[in-house]
């Protein structure tokens, strides 16, 4: 008899166990799952090129503009999804990656910015603590805006379904519409990553 209470305590210490590390292990899973799809932050988008900054558009392509911070992870998975899209895109356009720098920092041999300057189309400006990024409204990592060729916003967003996610996503199939259908019509969805005010080590 005491052997069986022995034997029964033992298994119910083992099935409590084993539900206390499966509750654990759902409640890391829901913690990640809501970081991955959480929103970034991101201002009131201005409607046309905004005043007060050294860039100017192009009155003969489109004129993208995209936020990069080069120490969140969530920037490889938009360089990525960019590569990718790079392939469907048949009207004109150029790319200026703005991508976060310290006074002190060299960012400039950062895996995220070397594969960006290996894309063509695409320059590369080093924007101190974000500054530049803050004047098109963008403060989350690999938000982007499009402007046509009047200068006009088509589209503000980011290019990924959620955070360091590579693959097709709403905001390309978006941005393809937009440029080959020469919309004046500005549309918006969601930008995930880190914030571009940020410093991360």
């Amino acid at each position: 008899m005491k052997k069986n209470r022995e034997e029964g305590l033992s298994f119910f210490s083992i099935s409590l166990l084993i539900s206390f590390w499966a509750v654990i292990i759902a409640l890391g899973m829901l913690q990640f799952y809501r970081y991955e799809t959480r929103e970034g932050a991101k201002e009131v988008s201005n409607k046309s090129w905004p005043e007060g900054t050294s860039l100017s558009y192009s009155k003969s392509k489109f004129s993208w503009v995209m936020g990069i911070h080069p120490k969140c992870p969530c920037s490889l998975a938009t360089v990525g999804n960019l590569e990718r899209l790079f392939r469907y895109i048949e009207e004109p356009f150029h790319i200026t990656a703005l991508v976060r720098q310290d006074p002190l920092s060299d960012e400039s041999k950062s895996k995220v910015v070397r594969r960006l300057s290996k894309l063509p189309q695409v320059s590369i400006f080093f924007d101190e603590r974000g500054e530049t990024a803050a004047k098109f409204g963008m403060l989350t990592s690999g938000d982007s805006r499009i402007y046509n060729r009047s200068g006009e916003l088509i589209f503000a967003g980011g290019i990924t379904i959620n955070r360091s996610h590579e693959g097709w996503s709403p905001g390309a199939s978006l941005i393809l519409e937009q440029m080959s259908k020469g919309s004046k019509k500005s549309v918006e969805l969601p930008v995930f990553g880190c914030n571009i005010q940020d410093r991360i080590r």
